[in-house]
């Protein structure tokens, strides 16, 4: 009854005999149902009408929050979204209070109910909820609806990843505030409000700066999300729509200045946001798409607009040479792709005559060199790099495609000593050094072997994808220790990582520590994952809890996932528990699923 009012439906009636419950209707759809339809079609609405949905969401909670009311379990299906009035064009109803608590209740339950990724982490602790909790899942609602992905276990509502430049960056911080881990580190409902609002005023900012007008009559079009022209009735673009001439455009609406602040700050991501939104209003001249090109490389997951970039621009139309140099190292960054290693030398043949002017300008440039290799006829690229370690005698990167070429050529032992040359010169990439070390194994160079394991070993992982291969390489090579702790420092820049989370559970289950294993938060909840649930069930078996075992090979069974590993503990659980007739029906099944699998079969020759 508290929350009778706009954002819930009233309580008309309650039957207690009938346990029957009569409330307002109220049309509409729930954000999830929305949320499905935008991400199935990739098309979402524009950012200032999502914005405007996510101050209801807020206002809603705040009107819980001052009635008394935490919700709880606040997540997409529990928000309905229906037809407003003019000044709101839409309406905003929570629903299922199922989960609600009083704030302050003398008698708290044990626990709440929460949604996975919605759910804030103390209540997965088994705490008691508080504000907050509902705060930090408006951060994960805001996060699923501009990242475009929906947080879960595996992906919490602070990861995102390669969506982080379509963001606007003052939403990133406010999404990543919402989501600490500690309570008291959120900010407030009212603090999320202002927060919402300045983001809506940098979005009608950018809109009125981008100063574009209708394609057909050239008139500006007057409000932001007007979808056809009030003056001819043509169809818009979000593109085509700017804020009215009424308001100015203030500091926040210079996307070049505030690139070029992100970028001295040394923070590329916001700053590449800055350029996109320069690129795609027509400002951004050539010599500063050089500056954007170069942010947009150092930023995992975005070599697409740099090669919109890249395709925009060329060496001839830059106003001095400083500036073309740049430009053509960083095109050949982007031809070679993220493998340096195996870079794609066929987008390198049509830019062959530039390179082979830049290296007679800039001798001193060494990718300059790498690039003209790459563009060039097999006949001549280990004569290019060659003449290009006379100018750089010490380039690791040089050898390494010298190493390629040699290698190409049949000559293995001259491509393993270019490459210890390159490593030795500072070469430190992980897959090129796996590479090498592979490529001494198989020349049984013992010296140059051990020199290598070594350097991987010694090697401080950069992101959780090299942790992750540096702790697979340790654990081949008897390493333990190094591998744990490269899992763990992985683990510390991406806590969620199902691979790294894997990978531990593996190292600990390969060194018999099964207790450890089960003791790991993420095998105590492994829930859908069948690997972990095998893995699981590994470890009841191997520590005679047979009961349990066969309780997590049967849920992996019965989901479709079982292997015939799976299938021999659980059928080797029902004997230990002498429940033969269980084991005998699990054998036969075992039998017409895998009849080839040895241990099935010697189990069958046994019974007989």
């Amino acid at each position: 009854a508290r929350l009778n009012g706009e954002f819930a439906p009233s309580r008309y009636e309650f039957l207690p005999d009938d346990l029957e419950l009569y409330m307002e209707y109220r049309p509409g759809r729930t954000l999830d149902v929305y949320l499905e339809q935008w991400t199935s079609k990739m098309a979402f609405p524009p950012d200032e009408v999502l914005l405007r949905l996510a101050q209801s969401v807020v206002e809603a909670v705040q009107s819980c929050h001052r009635t008394g009311v935490i919700v709880a379990d606040l997540k997409p299906r529990n928000i309905q979204i229906g037809r407003g009035e003019a000044a709101r064009p839409f309406s905003v109803t929570l629903l299922d209070f199922g989960s609600a608590w009083l704030i302050g209740s003398p008698n708290p339950r044990p626990s709440a109910d929460y949604s996975p990724g919605f759910g804030a982490p103390e209540l997965l602790r088994g705490e008691s909820p508080t504000p907050a909790s509902d705060l930090y899942s408006v951060g994960a609602i805001l996060f699923a609806l501009f990242a475009r992905r929906e947080p879960s276990l595996h992906l919490p509502p602070r990861d995102f990843g390669n969506r982080q430049s379509l963001v606007l960056p003052a939403l990133q911080d406010l999404v990543m505030h919402l989501t600490e881990d500690e309570p008291a580190d959120r900010p407030t409902v009212e603090e999320a409000l202002t927060a919402l609002r300045a983001c809506a005023d940098d979005v009608a900012d950018l809109a009125r700066a981008a100063g574009a007008h209708c394609p057909r009559c050239q008139q500006p079009v007057p409000e932001v999300s007007a979808r056809f022209c009030r003056h001819c009735g043509a169809p818009l673009t979000r593109e085509t729509r700017v804020l009215s001439e009424e308001r100015g455009a203030s500091d926040r609406a210079d996307p070049l200045g505030r690139m070029a602040e992100c970028e001295r700050a040394g923070d590329y991501v916001s700053a590449l946001f800055w350029a996109k939104h320069a690129f795609q209003t027509n400002r951004l001249p050539p010599r500063d798409r050089v500056v954007a090109l170069e942010i947009a490389l150092r930023v995992f997951g975005e070599l697409d607009f740099a090669s919109k970039l890249a395709s925009s621009l060329s060496a001839e139309e830059l106003p001095n040479e400083s500036d073309q140099r740049k430009y053509l190292v960083c095109l050949g960054q982007l031809l070679a792709g993220l493998d340096r290693f195996r870079p794609n030398q066929n987008q390198f043949a049509q830019y062959r005559e530039q390179f082979e002017r830049a290296v007679e300008k800039w001798p001193e440039q060494e990718f300059l060199w790498c690039w003209l290799y790459l563009a060039s006829d097999p006949a001549q690229q280990e004569k290019i790099l060659q003449s290009g370690l006379t100018h750089h005698p010490d380039s690791a990167r040089i050898r390494l495609y010298l190493g390629r070429v040699q290698l190409q050529r049949g000559a293995r032992h001259e491509a393993l000593s270019t490459w210890v040359d390159a490593v030795q010169n500072g070469e430190r990439e992980p897959r090129f050094l796996q590479a090498v070390y592979k490529l001494a194994q198989e020349l049984a160079d013992q010296t140059r072997t051990e020199v290598l394991r070594e350097v991987i070993l010694s090697g401080q992982p950069q992101t959780p994808q090299e942790a992750l291969d540096l702790a697979r390489f340790a654990a081949q090579e008897g390493r333990t220790a190094k591998a744990l702790e490269a899992v763990e420092q992985g683990l510390s820049q991406d806590p969620h990582n199902p691979d790294l989370r894997r990978c531990k559970a593996e190292i600990l289950y390969a060194q018999r520590k099964y207790e450890l294993v089960l003791d790991l938060d993420w095998v105590k909840t492994a829930g859908d994952d069948a690997f972990l649930r095998i893995l699981k069930g590994r470890c009841f078996y191997e520590l005679g809890r047979a009961a349990e075992a066969a309780q997590e090979m049967a849920a992996v069974i019965t989901r479709g996932e079982g292997t015939a590993e799976t299938w021999f503990i659980l059928v080797r659980c029902y004997q230990r528990l002498g429940k033969s007739d269980y084991a005998r029906k699990a054998l036969d099944q075992a039998l017409r699923a895998f009849p080839d699998d040895e241990g099935l079969r010697r189990l069958a020759g046994a019974r007989r």
